[in-house]
């Protein structure tokens, strides 16, 4: 069995919807603007050390 999610749009809407379901229902939709990305933080942790920048682990001093 499974459930139908309608989502409703713009007849002239073209582009990337981010979709939260939760138990088979949808609970809320945000367009993706154009250039938005998103990711797990490993990926962008990732991502940015391909760019160049040094991640390194916060040090808490006791």
């Amino acid at each position: 069995m499974h459930n139908d999610i309608v989502v409703q749009v713009k007849p002239d809407f073209t582009g990337r919807i981010m979709l939260h379901i939760r138990d088979g229902k949808l609970v809320s939709h945000e367009p993706l603007l154009p250039g938005y990305l998103f990711s797990t933080l490993q990926g962008f942790l990732e991502m940015a050390q391909a760019a160049g920048y040094q991640i390194q682990e916060a040090r808490h001093d006791s």
